[in-house]
């Protein structure tokens, strides 16, 4: 019986970006919150910190591990202020700097406060070492130095709500986006289970035009045109002002080739 040749088979887009744009008919903001999903074209990495905190993988500033813990918590606890901990709050920062926007870089995490949330706290990318906060100010807005940065920032000391701040290389100060479509994290009551409706996810979005975008909970706060540079190379950091606050995971995800 002769061979019979099957007609050819499409390009098979399954987990891809390209699959995903279609899916969401044009909206970014829906494509690059689903943009995780993609596997196959999309390096991800997503820390649940179910073995501790990797001494290879972050920079740990005052938080601690349960190690029975199944899910992973980390979370902070009082520590002296020395030579070696200069600030009174909690920081966690990437030993690794490959976050790039030219890949489109996202990261995520969800924060569980585990106590009144009174103090500042900022996450996101970073492209220095740092080892305190990196904004000083969100109402006026004001950094702690040269560096290019986007980070999703609460300050009660200006309101409840979250901002994006972003600085480019090129700036000479930080700038940060409107507060009409901020979402509010109001303080919790103390004293609730490891769970609870208190728990909140903030993600900050790159792409190669110098663009960053943010997201509470799922909802899109805004953009900015001033972000890293498309040729910088990112951390990611998270701090805290304060010691009352857990986290559940974190996870990034970028494009496996430069998109430019």
């Amino acid at each position: 019986m002769p061979n019979v040749l099957s007609p050819a088979a499409p390009t098979d887009n399954h987990l891809t970006a390209k699959l995903l744009q279609r899916q969401a008919n044009g909206d970014r903001p829906v494509a690059e919150l689903l943009s995780f999903l993609c596997t196959d074209s999309f390096y991800t990495m997503k820390e649940e910190f179910d073995n501790g905190i990797s001494e290879t993988r972050w920079i740990n500033g005052g938080f601690v591990w349960d190690e029975d813990d199944l899910q992973g918590l980390i979370y902070g606890e009082p520590v002296e202020i020395d030579e070696d901990r200069p600030h009174p709050g909690l920081s966690l920062r990437s030993k690794q700097v490959g976050w790039r926007p030219d890949k489109r870089c996202v990261v995520m995490v969800r924060l569980h406060p585990l106590g009144s949330f009174t103090k500042k706290l900022e996450f996101g990318f970073v492209n220095r070492a740092k080892s305190g906060q990196v904004i000083t100010s969100k109402g006026t807005p004001s950094d702690t130095g040269p560096g290019e940065y986007a980070l999703g920032v609460r300050d009660p000391a200006d309101s409840v709500y979250y901002d994006l701040l972003s600085r480019n290389s090129d700036d000479t100060s930080s700038s940060t986006a409107t507060q009409e479509r901020s979402v509010p994290v109001v303080n919790p009551n103390p004293g609730l289970g490891s769970f609870s409706e208190d728990s909140h996810t903030i993600m900050v979005a790159l792409n190669e035009r110098d663009e960053a975008r943010l997201w509470i909970n799922g909802s899109f706060v805004g953009t900015h045109r001033s972000a890293p540079s498309f040729r910088s190379r990112l951390g990611i950091w998270l701090h805290c002002e304060q010691t009352t606050l857990a986290v559940e995971y974190i996870q990034a995800w970028q494009e496996r080739k430069p998109i430019i």
